[in-house]
């Protein structure tokens, strides 16, 4: 059988680290077949970019190091193909794209790969033609690059490989950024790409988005290949087992908001972090931002947190979730509005000590010659204390075997792990996290979590731009929806708000979370119909039972007050979730109307 991609007992270590003993790859076997889409998965340093990177030639060609075993890329060995010519058969699409452009309009960055190689101007407009249409492309064509929302950005360098002619494409993490209608447009535009016989090997954390796409699942630990499935028998391993492999949920439809999860982190928090910040108050007043001579990106946003608080900022790519981060922490000035704390307004110098920032792209911030080292960066002087708290933290985050590496050697997750790291060593009441998951397996974001919740514990507040639906429901417990440049909604994040953050964050899974909710109504029915027979049974003490029915009924309409307008008694609640549980014993049309209702109802929680 011909392949498109065969590593023979492969193995791999990068400069200095070339002893065997540091191999970042160790004895790979790995086939993909013309045609086959594969997705190699794992641990955050595993070696998962480093197999990529010796498919697409950036191994030996750009990254030193020695390699003992064979890689053949449609049937010749890496060594004998001419950078050109495997340029030509293997297109790359990098996690950030925007280290791969080379011009300013997105038509000629299209056609710079066929203009490099000394193809004719005639075959290159054909060729990026072509291109658009199989992709269907034609919208971002004679656009300025920095115009692109992230998406697009992935789908041009996707079109800009497919322009060139390559059979085989390699993706690393293609929607670590991206909101769940760019992550779709991806999809449909790889699986377009399938359907012309083309090859696709890509490694990726989120799993939910893969089904229906891919062929296999490969899945490494510690530089080796630990399992691959074909993608019915990934898809039988529950979420669970998962979990215990440090991989990511293959559905979302078992997701809750993880009280189980948070309760865990705080219970390792118990006897570990006090409260240690005062409480405080942050209010943003109609805040207005724009880039350079841009249109306005934030259009007068504003919203009021306090301290104690893990707040998720959701929305779509592009409606000024990052430019609000950079704003807060004084990295952008407004035009308009203000941050104050405590109704004490912030200066943006008197921001940096009490904010920290921690970028999309961490790597932009970590400076030092070691991990270590970049803890103690701008402290004049360093204290048995301070080290003490730097290897704490080094810990915490599984950086140990790290700790004297240079960063720029660390993979995209161990950066990201660092620069969370050390912005929780500085100190800041408020955090603002942007996208700090992006590269991060199921284990590694459940650290990110804990660290969360740790934070959280302290009084600080932590703000988390993403688009990890997981990260949310396991750490989070405010929303602020943004939309526009505004703060659309802000509501309290539980069972019943979940369904509204997914249709955001995972659209395809909301109907799963809207079911889970009505269970979850099913069960209190019962719950509340037991309450009422125990007041019957006790008629000495009838007045005083229904007096707490009536009290835990208008808590917990207090609870749902963000998609309730009127408070109603507890007995009127009751008789609600009776109605509910009648309603699903009509046909399948009363019921489907019913989930409507209900999502009508979540999708109308007022700010």
């Amino acid at each position: 059988m011909a392949y498109a991609i065969e590593f023979k007992d492969v193995s791999f270590s990068y400069g200095a680290l070339s002893e065997q003993k540091n191999a970042v790859l160790s004895n790979i076997h790995l086939n993909v077949a013309q045609g086959e889409c594969v997705c190699v998965t794992g641990s955050s340093g595993c070696g998962k970019t480093t197999l990529t990177r010796l498919v697409n030639g950036l191994i030996p060609s750009f990254y030193e190091g020695t390699k003992q075993g064979e890689v053949f890329v449609n049937g010749i060995e890496l060594e004998q193909w001419e950078m050109d010519e495997l340029c030509r058969a293997v297109g790359s699409v990098f996690q950030n794209p925007r280290s791969q452009f080379f011009n300013l309009d997105t038509t000629s960055e299209l056609a710079y790969g066929c203009e490099n190689l000394g193809v004719s101007r005639a075959e290159t407009l054909s060729n990026v033609t072509r291109a658009a249409e199989l992709l269907n492309l034609q919208h971002l064509l004679d656009r300025d690059i920095h115009d692109l929302s992230g998406g697009e950005r992935q789908l041009l360098a996707l079109g800009a490989a497919c322009a060139m002619g390559a059979d085989i494409f390699v993706l690393d993490e293609p929607t670590a950024n991206l909101d769940a209608i760019a992550t779709q447009a991806v999809k449909r535009t790889l699986q377009a790409l399938k359907s012309q016989g083309k090859t696709i090997l890509m490694v990726e954390h989120r799993l939910h988005w893969l089904d229906g796409l891919v062929d296999r699942m490969v899945c490494m630990s510690d530089g080796r290949i630990i399992n691959d499935y074909t993608v019915s028998e990934f898809c039988r391993l529950s979420t669970d087992e998962l979990a215990l492999m440090g991989l990511r949920a293959w559905t979302l439809c078992d997701l809750r908001v993880s009280k189980h999860e948070i309760n865990a982190c705080e219970n390792e928090l118990q006897n570990s972090d006090a409260i240690t910040v005062a409480p405080f108050s942050i209010q943003a007043d109609s805040l207005r931002a724009k880039h350079r001579k841009n249109n306005e990106v934030l259009k007068g946003l504003s919203f009021t947190v306090t301290g104690g608080h893990a707040i998720a900022v959701v929305g779509r790519n592009g409606q000024g979730k990052s430019t609000l981060a950079h704003v807060i922490a004084g990295l952008m000035r407004e035009t308009y509005g203000g941050i104050s704390v405590d109704a004490r307004p912030l200066s943006v110098r008197d921001r940096v000590g009490n904010i920290y920032l921690v970028l999309q792209e961490s790597g932009y911030q970590l400076f030092a010659s070691s991990v270590r080292k970049e803890f103690t960066i701008g402290m004049k002087s360093v204290s048995e204390n301070d080290m003490a708290e730097i290897d704490d933290l080094i810990s915490r985050f599984a950086l140990v075997d790290k700790s004297e590496r240079h960063p720029a050697s660390l993979s995209g997750g161990e950066k990201q792990r660092l620069a969370l790291a050390v912005g929780i060593h500085a100190g800041a009441k408020l955090l603002v996290l942007d996208e700090p998951t992006s590269g991060l397996d199921y284990t590694n974001m459940r650290r990110c979590a804990l660290e969360i919740r740790r934070l959280v514990n302290s009084g600080r507040c932590v703000f988390v731009i993403t688009h990890d639906v997981e990260l949310v429901a396991a750490a989070c417990d405010q929303v602020i929806e943004v939309n526009r440049g505004r703060a659309h909604s802000t509501y309290e994040l539980n069972e019943r708000t979940l369904p509204r953050v997914l249709n955001i964050l995972a659209p395809d899974y909301g109907e799963c979370a809207h079911e889970q909710v009505a269970s979850h109504e099913s069960e209190k029915t019962a719950s509340h119909e037991h309450e009422q027979v125990v007041v019957r049974e006790d008629e000495n003490s009838a007045s005083h039972e229904r007096e707490q029915v009536v009290a835990r009924g208008q808590d917990e309409v207090l609870m749902r007050g963000q998609d309730e307008a009127v408070v109603v008694s507890g007995l009127q609640a009751q008789r609600r979730d009776v109605v509910y549980a009648q309603e699903q014993t009509l046909n399948g049309a009363v019921f489907s109307r019913h989930k409507k209702t209900l999502n009508d109802r979540t999708q109308d929680i007022p700010p």
